[in-house]
């Protein structure tokens, strides 16, 4: 989601929100009594306990499913990819150097390796990466994706994921998804200039950046990847004031809002 993006989805969420919320009050039996309750601190933090419960229940089931979603998926396009029984020759002598065992081959005329699954994860490799590689920058990309394989980071990616397209009312949670997934790129590849040196990382990252899609390893943040490589100091992220502020004004206004059509929905249901 870009930034453009971001802003329009809040923006559509205030503008739909805050008529609903007036609707609410509005069409409640006798409003005119409800207004003076509306100045008592008591009145809005029972609207507030009785708001919470509800929407973290339903952001909860929401996030569960949309993070199922996206395993499933995950699952289901990587079994349509087509195995080699024979892999390269290149790429069994990396396995027996790197002393990597969950590793599989799979044909493409694209130069790819990614990690995949989620409680077991395995690393994927294509033989055209096999044959596009030297041998250290082989062994760079195979450790790059050990440590995604290490830290469990397609189940962790993909919850981050879901938690922020449930949140899309705290847009500052999508940055802070973003931002956890450069940390983890630059962890991997910590990890392989700490087995194999900066150079064949470095090597593998130019011959790659641009040739594989983003759900690949060395794809996506080149800059930042880059600029650890040369061992410059990383700039310090921080997300923009519109996240800051429409997260802080996002949140609360999403409490109430989901708590008066809870409410509504109550009346509906029981007259």
């Amino acid at each position: 989601m870009t930034v453009d993006r971001s802003k329009a989805l809040f923006v559509v969420f205030l503008a739909a929100g805050i008529p609903a919320i007036v609707l609410v009050f509005v069409t409640w039996p006798n409003p005119e009594k409800c207004l003076p309750y509306l100045g008592r601190p008591t009145m809005w933090l029972a609207l507030l306990l009785k708001s919470v419960v509800p929407v973290v229940v339903t952001l909860g089931a929401a996030w569960v499913a949309r993070l199922g979603f996206l395993l499933i998926r995950a699952a289901l396009r990587t079994r349509r990819l087509r195995r080699v029984e024979l892999p390269p020759a290149r790429l069994t002598d990396a396995l027996g150097r790197t002393g990597l065992r969950r590793v599989r081959c799979i044909s493409s005329t694209a130069p790819v390796a990614f990690c995949t699954g989620a409680f077991r994860p395995v690393i994927l490799v294509s033989d055209a990466l096999a044959e596009r590689l030297g041998d250290d920058e082989l062994e760079a990309v195979l450790l790059h994706e050990e440590q995604h394989a290490r830290d469990r980071e397609p189940l962790i990616r993909a919850a981050c994921e879901a938690a922020a397209g449930m949140l899309f009312f705290v847009p500052i949670a999508r940055w802070w998804a973003r931002r956890r997934t450069e940390e983890a790129e630059l962890r991997a590849d910590r990890a392989a200039v700490r087995q194999v040196g900066r150079r064949p990382v470095a090597a593998a990252l130019c011959t790659l950046d641009a040739a594989i899609p983003s759900e690949a390893a060395f794809a996506g943040i080149a800059r930042l990847r880059v600029a650890q490589l040369l061992g410059e100091p990383l700039p310090v992220q921080r997300p923009a004031r519109w996240l800051v502020t429409a997260s802080m004004i996002g949140l609360p206004f999403a409490i109430v809002l989901f708590g008066c059509l809870f409410a509504m929905a109550i009346r509906i249901a029981i007259p």
